[in-house]
C-alpha cells in the first residue's frame, strides 16, 4: 500500500467515524517528515482517543501496526505515526491552539480526502509568536527538545546524571 494510499484510507476511516475537518496534506516535497499529514477533530477528548484507537486496531488488522503512537495523557492531541503517514487527531482547542493547518501551509490539500472538495490549498501562515510558530522553531512542547544544562537537542546521547 502506497503512503498516499494509506493516508486516504486512514482519512476516510476518520470520516465514518465522525471526525470533523478531516484534512490530508502532501508535505513531501516540503519535509522530510513525512509524505502525507492527516489531520482531524473529535469532539471531546473520549472521541478523539476512541477515533485513535480503532484507527490503530482497523490498522493493525490489515497488518499495518503504527511506529508510534504519541499523546494519551495529553488529552488533545493524539498522533499516530506509520512513518511516511503521520496521523494527528485533536479536540478543537488543540486543533485551534497548534493550528497544524496553517504551520503546513505549503502543504498541498490532497484531492479525494473528506475535506478536500472546495477547500483548494490551504493559504494561511503561521505569525511569529503564536504557539504553532514556537513549535516549528523549537522553543515550545512538541518542538525539537533541549537538554537544559547543556543546550544541546535530545538525542545527542549525552547522558545526564541529573533527573
Amino acid at each position: 500500500m502506497t503512503s498516499l494510499e494509506l493516508a486516504k484510507k486512514a482519512a476516510a476511516f476518520l470520516d465514518n467515524k465522525k471526525a470533523e475537518r478531516v484534512h490530508v496534506i502532501e508535505i513531501e516535497n516540503i519535509s522530510s517528515l513525512a509524505d502525507y499529514f492527516v489531520i482531524a477533530t473529535g469532539n471531546n477528548n473520549t472521541h478523539v482517543r476512541a477515533l485513535a484507537d480503532e484507527l490503530e486496531e482497523k490498522l493493525k488488522g490489515e497488518g499495518l501496526p503504527p511506529a508510534r503512537v504519541e499523546g494519551y495523557r495529553s488529552n488533545s492531541w493524539i498522533l499516530l505515526d506509520w512513518g511516511n503517514v503521520v496521523i494527528h487527531i485533536f479536540t478543537q482547542e488543540g486543533r485551534d491552539f497548534y493550528d497544524l493547518d496553517h504551520l503546513w501551509a505549503d502543504g498541498k490539500n490532497v484531492e479525494g480526502s473528506p475535506c478536500s472538495e472546495g477547500a483548494g490549498r490551504l493559504l494561511a501562515f503561521p505569525k511569529a509568536g503564536t504557539a504553532f510558530a514556537k513549535v516549528a522553531a523549537g522553543i515550545f512542547p512538541g518542538g525539537p527538545r533541549r537538554n537544559g544544562a547543556t543546550g544541546k537537542q535530545d538525542g545527542s546521547r549525552e547522558r545526564s546524571d541529573s533527573p
